[in-house]
């Protein structure tokens, strides 16, 4: 989308984030292996699992708001602004490819480390409201969370999964939390940031969102606008999270840029084990692969 009338500053993220819960590793033998998945093989996957694009039914995805009564957020005092004349949609389905650095790590036996490829994607799929975004990293690693349409903005439901495998333990997280949050939302009025209480697997994840300022970004000469959203969780206890994710949000919740950094420490059969993942996503092209 391109910018609007005004001069807005241009946004970019240093590298900070990341996304997973306390890794348990379980038992572990000695060997492990990391593979990329290309690109191409993300997109015939794509292609097997939809329908094509041009012949989906209508969903309430692609429908243009015009009224609203409705706060998802119970912190704020005073709901969000609507604009009747502004269409609220998420991103269209295909597959989005991402300029990539990064790693994630654990200390468990030797340690290990993955090296992230120099390019991964996020696939978008119509889904109930909205679209199911899945990030693939490596085989070993991916994530996947919901975006709805709502009449004030672009929502993050309330559930999403976090995957890693080391040493072939296949470890998937579903995370389910208490409330969806406003990540983009159509009126520039500020928000209160929102505490979500959720669980990851049987354990406590405490993130915190703050949707901060707007802006604009390059994408491949094409100026988008977008907005800056932060979630953070500080678990200080013995089994330590330290988590930082950065985006830049267009506004149909595509993201366009992400910096992730994370630490973590969790119980195991081996001991405790200590997990790091540092991320830096930039999107290549706002047109999908299909």
């Amino acid at each position: 989308m391109a910018s609007g009338g005004g001069r807005r500053k241009q946004l970019t993220i240093g590298a900070a984030i990341v996304i997973p819960a306390a890794i348990a590793v379980g038992v572990l033998v000695p060997r492990d292996h990391a593979n990329e998945i290309e690109v191409e093989e993300v997109v015939e996957r794509f292609r097997a699992s939809t329908v094509p694009v041009d012949t989906q039914p209508a969903s309430p995805s692609t429908s243009t708001v015009t009224t609203s009564t409705v706060s998802i957020i119970p912190q704020q005092t005073d709901p969000p602004i609507t604009d009747p004349l502004r269409e609220v949609a998420v991103a269209e389905p295909g597959v989005y490819v991402y300029r990539t650095s990064g790693f994630e790590a654990i200390d468990a036996l030797t340690g290990v480390t993955h090296e992230y490829p120099a390019e991964t994607t996020i696939t978008v799929i119509a889904d109930g409201c909205g679209v199911l975004l899945r990030w693939d990293a490596l085989e070993e690693r991916r994530e996947e969370w919901r975006l709805c349409a709502t009449p004030v903005g672009i929502e993050l439901q309330t559930q999403s999964l976090q995957y890693h495998e080391f040493f072939d333990q296949e470890t998937p997280e579903n995370v389910v939390c208490d409330l969806p949050v406003l990540l983009v939302p159509v009126s520039d009025q500020p928000l209160e940031p929102v505490a979500q209480t959720c669980t990851i697997e049987d354990r406590p994840w405490l993130p915190v969102w703050e949707v901060l300022e707007s802006g604009v970004a390059d994408v491949d000469g094409e100026t988008i606008d977008v907005r800056h959203v932060r979630m953070t969780i500080d678990d200080n206890d013995n089994y330590f999270e330290h988590y930082v994710a950065d985006w830049l949000l267009a506004p149909n919740g595509q993201p366009v840029q992400l910096s992730l950094l994370k630490q973590s420490k969790s119980g195991s059969v081996v001991g405790d084990v200590v997990y790091d993942e540092v991320v830096q996503l930039d999107l290549v092209s706002t047109d999908p692969l299909r």
